[in-house]
């Protein structure tokens, strides 16, 4: 009866040992998928906008310049490189928050700045619209998605045209006015007929805007596109040289 005593406990004992090495290894496990569930979220929520070509073109080559734009949204992988990384982060800060939905003295996004930072260090190009959104809806903002987004090159391109629609004043244009010339300035060949049948008319629309009243932004946009027409037109330095 003794042995059959001490076996029993014995073996309680072990189906105790078991159940709790179970008990952690289900914690542990929790726990790591809690810490990695925002970069473990399927890529098929995030969709990019498509280009919108203008119904009825007339000129072939304006035509052809939209056309060329569509193709460059649509292939971004040729001017980057692609990070599962990038899908995952940018589904952490999707939606954007707006600017305007923050009092003051409240937290205005600084819990997303290390992840919309880690992302500009990235440089997927699809991440384009995104990092545009946030510098020009969220009031987050700063060199780090300017710099990406110079480097992406032409991959930026469509999304910075898009916001040059606006020649109402009620936005500031600063980002779009700033990063085309210096993308126009290094990717001019690749971009083709898109300068001058496409960023170019259109900057020229905000520079020619006459402001209502100093309320709204129209003032500072022609002040942009003024700047960002006289840095389109110069010449790069290495035919200026010659």
């Amino acid at each position: 009866k003794v042995l059959m005593r001490r076996k029993f406990y014995w073996g309680l004992a072990v189906l105790m040992i078991l159940c709790l090495t179970a008990l952690v290894l289900i914690l542990q496990r929790e726990r790591a998928g809690i810490r990695h569930r925002p970069f473990a979220m399927p890529p098929g929520t995030w969709t990019r906008p498509q280009v919108q070509i203008p119904a009825d073109l007339e000129d072939p080559e304006v035509a052809t310049a939209w056309k060329r734009l569509e193709s460059i949204s649509k292939n971004r992988h040729q001017w980057g490189n692609f990070s599962p990384r990038a899908l995952a982060l940018m589904e952490e800060l999707t939606p954007v928050p707006s600017i305007y939905d923050h009092t003051e003295g409240e937290d205005c996004g600084e819990a997303l700045i290390f992840v919309f930072d880690e992302l500009c260090k990235l440089r997927d190009p699809r991440s384009a619209e995104l990092l545009v959104s946030y510098q020009m809806d969220s009031g987050i903002s700063g060199t780090s998605p300017d710099d990406a987004l110079v480097a992406m090159g032409p991959a930026a391109v469509p999304v910075l045209v898009a916001r040059l629609d606006d020649v109402s004043g009620e936005d500031l244009l600063h980002d779009p006015l700033y990063l085309l010339p210096k993308i126009v300035a290094t990717h001019r060949s690749e971009l083709g007929g898109i300068v001058e049948h496409i960023i170019i008319p259109k900057v020229e629309a905000i520079a020619a805007v006459v402001p209502k009243d100093t309320d709204g932004f129209a003032i500072d946009n022609k002040h942009f596109a003024l700047k960002a027409l006289e840095a389109i037109f110069q010449k790069p330095k290495e035919q200026s040289a010659r």
